[in-house]
């Protein structure tokens, strides 16, 4: 099976358009996996066009949740949609599929967990209810959730576990003052999401969120653990080809089928 991993888009109908589902078709990807801040706000202009888009992808769309989408309208969609359905995803239109926090699923052997959420470090900027939500954030329910099942060879999140520092990001010192206070918040939610990967204990973690596109390998209690971040749309670390095959899998970082095409969001 072949997975297109895609990074934060950010409701960018462009990108998906001009560069993720080209990208899906060349690298014969069997299914998209995007990692959060997809842009899930319907009813806000320009957000219906991305998602009609989105429904209309060559292969199947799965996506987590990230910090930024309309997680209200996200729940009452959830509830119309009929709750999770057997295989505890939800079918949101045509092509995309909402993958709840908890949902694991099965990629030819190997076992995938995937946990949305994050903390937004520009929450000041945003306004509750409308363009942020407490329901961003990984609660101890989540944590159980994802991890009462135990081992998954795979954790997809959209924060970064907490064990090791994102790279290519600026020194705290230099970010505005809002942001600095909002830091050990983020580190906390590092830590909540931390839980899920000591429980799951996996050979690899793959997130989005700090669009930051690096790869690295841990040493764990369980061993070594591959990590690969995701950039967002628009920059050429965005997209990654994950294979698996009788339990095995292999992840590296996907060239773009063609020079990235920078849009406006």
């Amino acid at each position: 099976m072949r997975v297109l991993l895609v990074g934060d888009t950010h409701g960018n109908g462009q990108w998906l358009e001009r560069t993720v589902f080209p990208a899906a078709q060349s690298c014969h990807a069997d299914v998209i996996l995007q990692v959060g801040d997809f842009g899930w706000w319907p009813g806000r202009p320009g957000s219906t066009g991305f998602i009609e888009l989105a429904r209309q992808a060559p292969v199947p769309l799965w996506w987590i949740d990230g910090n930024h989408e309309d997680h209200h309208r996200l729940a009452l969609d959830i509830i119309d949609a009929g709750g999770p359905n057997a295989d505890g995803v939800v079918p949101l239109g045509g092509a995309v599929t909402y993958l709840p926090r908890g949902a694991r699923l099965d990629l030819d052997g190997a076992s995938v967990v995937v946990c949305g959420g994050a903390h937004s470090i520009d929450r000041s900027t945003r306004v509750p209810g409308v363009s942020w939500f407490d329901a961003e954030h990984i609660t101890d329910e989540d944590v159980d959730r994802c991890s009462s099942p135990g081992h998954a060879t795979i954790l997809v999140s959209h924060d970064a576990p907490a064990g090791w520092p994102i790279p290519n990001l600026p020194s705290d010192g230099r970010l505005p003052a809002p942001w600095q206070a909002e830091l050990p918040n983020c580190w906390a939610h590092r830590r909540q999401l931390a839980r899920v990967m000591d429980a799951a204990t996996p050979g690899l973690v793959v997130h989005g969120h700090y669009h930051s596109g690096y790869t690295r390998t841990i040493d764990t209690g369980w061993g070594p653990m591959a990590v690969v971040g995701l950039s967002e749309d628009g920059t050429a670390s965005n997209l990654a080809l994950l294979t698996g095959k009788d339990g095995a899998w292999t992840c590296a970082p996907l060239p773009l089928p063609s020079e990235p095409r920078m849009t406006t969001k």
